[in-house]
């Protein structure tokens, strides 16, 4: 009975101040939100940020943004998954989705208007999935499925087939890679996707690690 009488003490007396005594100052403030208040889907696949704060995120339901008080959203007009994003230097967002990809811009009316880059893709080409990795490089943007690689410059798309299937694409320094099933690792030179002459020193497994963030490495060396 008297261990009893002690633990209500320590729970119902002592406990309490010892939690409402933890000092929060300087603990950063988290702000969660749920998919009732962003109005999407429940999988985010990928997240960037334009110069002027605003974010943008890759969804299951399309493109949702948030200025730090509004949440929008934006569809596809085939209504599939965003599963990439990048954004240039004039806050462009570039996405990639199943089927599909382009750009969204601001449009006259306010809000953002969508363009479609399929018309200029090569005609024997235009049959893929999910574009899983977009980003720019040098003056090219660069869409990765699982069977080609896109090369967006200017008004032209390159592509670029996989022997295998492309498991991966991402940059380290002023390199760009992306990574072959059949090839392993392949690096960007002169307009071509060609084997990198130290793969033996970058790495040494047969896959690269990566997982559904987009984000993977080589022993050490980190894409993104």
């Amino acid at each position: 009975m008297k261990y009893l009488i002690i633990l209500y003490l320590f729970v119902f007396f002592i406990m309490p101040h010892a939690v409402c005594g933890q000092h929060l100052l300087g603990l950063p403030l988290v702000n969660n939100y749920n998919k009732t208040v962003y109005r999407g889907g429940s999988r985010t696949w990928d997240m960037k940020q334009d110069s002027r704060g605003i974010m943008y995120f890759g969804n299951s339901e399309g493109l949702i943004t948030f200025n730090g008080r509004y949440w929008k959203s934006y569809a596809l007009p085939n209504h599939t998954i965003i599963r990439s994003l990048w954004i240039d230097d004039h806050d462009r967002i570039y996405v990639g989705g199943q089927g599909d990809f382009g750009y969204f811009e601001p449009s006259e009316q306010g809000g953002l208007t969508y363009t479609s880059l399929k018309a200029l893709i090569p005609e024997a080409y235009r049959n893929f999935a999910d574009i899983w990795n977009t980003l720019s490089f040098g003056q090219s943007v660069f869409f990765r499925a699982t069977n080609v690689i896109f090369e967006l410059k200017g008004q032209k798309i390159t592509v670029h087939p996989a022997d295998a299937e492309w498991y991966f694409m991402g940059k380290v320094g002023d390199s760009l890679f992306a990574q072959d099933k059949k090839n392993g690792l392949l690096v960007y030179r002169k307009q071509a996707l060609v084997s990198h002459a130290r793969r033996a020193t970058l790495c040494g497994y047969e896959n690269i690690g990566h997982d559904t963030t987009g984000q993977g490495s080589y022993r050490g060396v980190h894409f993104k």
